[in-house]
């Protein structure tokens, strides 16, 4: 609901109903341990400031506020991530251990006995068991 009215003249109020939506998309009940997650959001403040998320437990979601970035730890638990322009409306989720690690094939990578102190990288993706279901 929006009340809007004309300064200085008596009797202008007028309210607008705004239908909403949910904030944060796409809706996550849970997260895999090593999980990385993007927590950006488009809503600024009056003065243009961004807002900052936070976690209720750091030794499940780690958050670099500089970036909007959610590191998950690996523990399992249940968080709340609360938004500073949110914070009535925390978003609860269940953080799940890693039961499935599943490599993903490079068809131009071979692996070999390589040089001495090269790094070689590969795609892994982890998955809990509520993940793979």
């Amino acid at each position: 609901m929006v009340k809007a009215w004309a300064d200085g003249i008596q009797k202008t109020t007028d309210y607008v109903r705004i239908n909403v939506e949910q904030a944060v998309k796409p809706i996550l009940d849970h997260l895999t341990s090593g999980d990385i997650v993007c927590l950006w959001t488009p809503v600024v403040s009056e003065y243009n400031a961004p807002g900052t998320w936070r976690s209720s437990d750091n030794s499940l979601v780690t958050i670099n506020p500089a970036l909007d970035i959610a590191f998950v730890g690996n523990k399992e638990g249940v968080v709340s991530l609360t938004h500073s322009f949110l914070e009535s409306a925390p978003i609860q989720i269940q953080i799940y251990p890693t039961s499935v690690i599943e490599w993903v094939e490079d068809p131009f990578l071979m692996l070999t006995n390589g040089e001495a102190n090269s790094v070689v990288r590969v795609v892994l993706v982890l998955q809990s068991e509520k993940a793979s279901d």
